[in-house]
């Protein structure tokens, strides 16, 4: 138990020396966030976190001054090294979109249509908002034992001329490089979205990418057709029986 408790004093540490303005502000936000961010629908509501120490304006301030010389892809390179495991093997991402409804902000920018559950009869499910494409990675080693929680690598916003499935795949082929994972097996799973051939297309770019998705209940597949040594009139199969 005191190991661990070393190791995570040692990870907030090196983290909070990559905060250059408002380091304390900010790792107050983020343990209020860790904590008690399910809870909390508002701004307002976090700044009351017993986590978070400080007033609701220290909120507003780590974000806008805290945050904006902070090289996160360091950030992603300590986390990332934190929770991969000793022994060489394959490194299995997750991609996914999630959405923010906003339906009230009318003078925020860029807002767009995107998909929303709603179970009420006779609606469609879709709100005003923005779009998010969620790249996370499952713990490797003695951590993968649990298969309860992920870790988050990197949240990117949908841009109006994008789609979210491919901006996922984008992600994946940009973490790949950054972390330098190009002669390490890589697995990225996603939902039949991440099927389509621009997706396939992206993903063929990395060698050591494998590009796994749901099929879609639509999806026939065929097995491959055997051809006689002599064959008969008519055209040859293209598609043997079907599975």
């Amino acid at each position: 138990m005191q190991q661990i408790k070393e190791q995570l004093q040692k990870f907030r540490q090196e983290i909070y020396d990559l905060f250059i303005k408002r380091p304390d502000a900010i790792f107050n936000l983020l343990d209020a966030l860790s904590s008690d961010g399910h809870q909390y629908k508002s701004v307002v509501e976090l700044s009351q976190s017993p986590r978070f120490e400080r007033e609701y304006s220290s909120i507003t301030d780590a974000i806008t001054h805290g945050l904006s010389d902070v090289d996160f892809k360091k950030i992603q390179m300590q986390v990332f090294n934190h929770t991969r495991a000793t022994v060489n093997r394959p490194h299995l991402f997750f991609t996914d979109c999630t959405n923010n409804p906003r339906p009230y902000a009318k003078v925020m920018r860029e807002r767009e249509i995107v998909h929303f559950p709603n179970p009420a009869p006779g609606n469609k499910p879709i709100c005003v908002g923005h779009q998010y494409s969620l790249l996370a990675m499952a713990p490797q080693g003695e951590r993968s034992k649990n298969g309860r929680w992920l870790i988050p690598l990197s949240m990117q916003r949908v841009g109006l001329d994008e789609k979210g499935n491919e901006t996922g795949v984008q992600q994946v082929l940009e973490l790949i490089d950054e972390l330098g994972l190009e002669d390490e097996l890589c697995i990225n799973t996603g939902d039949s979205l991440y099927g389509s051939e621009a997706c396939r297309k992206k993903a063929v770019a990395k060698q050591n990418l494998v590009q796994m998705f749901r099929l879609s209940n639509k999806r026939k597949l065929y097995r491959a057709p055997e051809y006689l040594k002599v064959q008969g009139p008519g055209r040859r199969k293209l598609f043997g029986d079907k599975v």
